[in-house]
């Protein structure tokens, strides 16, 4: 029926097909909304708030572009050699300290994982 609606009559295409003119109404607007149509302008209808108008509601998104321009002058230091070295040496400390508990750590673990949860 998509194929014929430019070559036949409207009305010819109602008796052909068997549908309403509320029915051809809404294939022409549907076809319009995706842009598959253009030239109909159909009559605007009752606004019904249902289903389908919540799952094509549009809700526009944080823009970060603007924040990260302003932030980014105050966090470039995170990204030169001395912060990243500062940060192995980090790591490196906390793993000699932590090794010597490793013993206390594993114990935990399998008492936190063999514990029934809490209702």
């Amino acid at each position: 029926m998509i194929d014929r609606l430019g070559l036949l009559p409207p009305d010819q295409l109602l008796e052909q097909f068997q549908l309403t003119s509320h029915d051809l109404d809404l294939i022409w607007r549907n076809l319009t909304t995706t842009g598959m149509a253009t030239g109909y302008d159909p009559q605007p209808s009752k606004f019904h708030f249902g289903f389908w108008q919540l799952a094509m509601l549009k809700v526009p998104l944080f823009n970060p572009d603007p924040w990260l321009d302003r932030t980014i002058p105050y966090l470039q230091w995170l990204w030169t050699a001395q912060s990243g070295y500062l940060l192995i040496g980090f790591l490196l400390i906390s793993l000699l300290y932590g090794l010597p508990q490793q013993a206390h750590f594993l114990q935990t673990w399998q008492t936190l994982l063999n514990h029934p949860q809490l209702p």
